[in-house]
């Protein structure tokens, strides 16, 4: 499954230019979870948005998150 784990993800920074040390969009929003683990309540809600959103661009639009558009989201 790896045309969906958004290593090549057109949102994601290349080379010399990436912020974090990500591979791919679930090492990415680990890093970004990693922000609020101290402070379970919020770090158990984004997580589980961050699952939902994970899901939904896989089931739903067959795409990574790294790709995803302000187009993507439903109103």
């Amino acid at each position: 499954m790896s045309e969906l784990d958004g290593r090549n993800g057109s949102n994601r920074a290349a080379g010399n230019h990436a912020l974090i040390t990500a591979d791919n969009d679930l090492d990415a929003l680990h890093a970004w979870l990693v922000c609020f683990v101290d402070t379970n309540t919020t770090f158990d809600n984004y997580r589980k948005e961050a699952d939902r959103l994970l899901l939904w661009a896989h089931v739903e639009l067959h795409k990574p998150v790294s790709p995803l558009t302000h187009e993507d989201l439903p109103a």
